[in-house]
């Protein structure tokens, strides 16, 4: 539709289609494997998954933000 009518700029498009979805495609992913952890009944993966998937993340973001600020 943006596409078409020349609604978004081509940046918002990108915003859009990579950081938008991008992010969905990857969180889905995310609890369809926790998900299928669950229905395994596999306490103890599902919660170290999803505890250092998080965690990791952070600690990713942290450092991240460390390096940007040292340059």
């Amino acid at each position: 539709m943006s596409e078409r009518g020349n609604l978004l700029s081509p940046e918002a498009r990108i915003f859009l289609t990579v950081g938008i979805c991008g992010g969905f495609t990857t969180f889905s992913s995310l609890t369809n494997d926790a998900f299928m952890l669950l229905q395994e009944k596999e306490w103890l993966k599902v919660s170290l998954y999803a505890s250092l998937s998080f965690f990791l993340g952070l600690v990713a973001v942290y450092l991240g933000r460390t390096l940007i600020k040292s340059i």
